[in-house]
């Protein structure tokens, strides 16, 4: 069978393997790299900012990248706002601000920071703590109801 016979552009599954982990992990370093350096100069990176183009064939590679970076602590949300981009309808997804490099436990304590300080200088912060969920293992069953 030579190449093209299946219809393909590769000789075997192995090889498109390949040239899929490659691509993948160039597209991934392309993504994280324009994400850092966008941080380097301003306080706050959102979806928008990205000037890496996304192929079609590889819609969940932005979200890959943003997720390790924020479970790794690289970077931590602060909020949501509406995209721009007339392909999204205005549909909210996060913004970011660089995090504390050392792992998920400094993101998500800065996390908690930020909400505190948010809810503190808001006169409705009473309200908002109402609607917080239960801590984990506090939940009463009987409350519920």
């Amino acid at each position: 069978m030579s190449l093209g016979d299946r219809g393909g552009n590769t000789r075997s599954l192995e090889e498109a393997r390949a040239l899929f982990r490659t691509h993948k992990a160039e597209l991934t370093h392309a993504i994280e790299q324009d994400i850092l350096e966008h941080l380097d100069t301003h306080d706050e990176w959102h979806a928008d900012d990205l000037t890496v183009e996304i192929p079609a064939d590889s819609p969940n590679a932005l979200g890959s990248v943003v997720g390790r970076l924020v479970k790794t602590g690289a970077l931590v949300e602060v909020g949501r706002r509406a995209s721009k981009r007339v392909a999204a309808h205005s549909r909210k997804s996060g913004v970011y601000r660089r995090g504390s490099v050392g792992g998920s436990e400094g993101a998500s304590e800065q996390a908690s920071s930020s909400a505190a300080a948010n809810t503190a200088s808001d006169p409705d912060s009473e309200v908002l703590r109402l609607f917080d969920p239960p801590a984990a293992g506090h939940y009463d069953e009987s409350e519920a109801a």
